[in-house]
C-alpha cells in the first residue's frame, strides 16, 4: 500500500512540475492539452532497425510531443524544416541548426536557447548516442 501511495505522489509531483515548467508566461488552460502522461512501453515492432522509425517512435513516446508540435503551436519549437535553418539565440547571436546543435539542445536545453523560446523550461534528457542518432534521422525527414 505504501509503494502505491509513493508512486501516486511521484506522478502528481511530476505532473505539477511539468505544468509549472510549461506554463511560464501562459495560463494553464492554454497548455493543458500538451501535458504528457507516460503511457505503456514503446512498441518497437515494425521498425526493424530503421533509424527514422525508431526516432519517430522515441519522439512520440518520450514526452516530446507534449511541448513540440506542428507549426510552433506548443510551448516548444516545431522541428519541421529546422535542421539547416539559421536561428537567433536569446543572447543575440545567430547559429545554424546543425546535428550538433540539436544533440546539445536535447541533452542540455539551456545551453543555446532560441530567442523566441525563452519562456520554456525543457528538462535535460538522457539519451544514448544511438538514440540521439535516431532523433536526428527522424528530424531530417521533417
Amino acid at each position: 500500500m505504501r509503494l502505491a501511495a509513493d508512486s501516486a505522489c511521484m506522478r502528481l509531483l511530476f505532473l505539477a512540475l511539468l505544468l509549472v515548467g510549461c506554463s511560464v508566461d501562459r495560463p494553464f488552460t492554454t497548455w493543458k492539452k500538451y501535458v504528457h502522461v507516460p503511457g505503456p512501453p514503446i512498441d518497437w515492432s515494425g521498425c526493424e532497425g530503421d533509424p527514422v522509425c525508431n526516432g519517430e517512435h522515441l519522439f512520440q513516446n518520450s514526452g516530446c510531443t507534449a511541448c513540440h508540435g506542428d507549426y510552433d503551436e506548443g510551448p516548444g519549437p516545431c522541428f519541421t524544416g529546422l535542421l539547416g535553418s539559421v536561428v537567433r539565440l536569446a543572447d543575440g547571436r545567430t547559429v545554424t541548426v546543425t546535428e550538433a546543435y540539436l544533440r546539445r539542445s536535447i541533452i542540455d536545453p539551456s545551453a543555446q536557447v532560441r530567442a523566441e523560446w525563452t519562456h520554456g523550461n525543457m528538462p535535460p534528457f538522457r539519451f544514448s548516442d544511438r538514440q540521439l542518432d535516431w532523433f536526428i534521422a527522424y528530424f531530417k525527414t521533417l
